[in-house]
């Protein structure tokens, strides 16, 4: 699910990721409720409405066991 509705914007190493227009998440390491609170209200430079429920769940843990390792 990251890299169908993350990579193209977030680099993050574990998923081969490396775009440029969003923060780097291996630099950054958010923890899981950062990215559940960034998902759900997202900043004026990214789409809303991505990620809900259990998939950004999924997500959130997922960025925040990888980011940065």
């Amino acid at each position: 699910m990251f890299v169908q509705s993350c990579a193209v914007c977030h680099t993050l190493a574990d998923a081969g990721a490396k775009g440029i227009v969003g923060k780097n998440l291996d630099t950054t390491r958010p923890s899981a409720s950062i990215v559940l609170k960034t998902l759900a209200v997202p900043p004026n430079n990214m789409p809303s409405g991505l990620l809900s429920g259990a998939d950004a769940r999924a997500v959130a843990a997922y960025v925040a066991a990888v980011a940065g390792r």
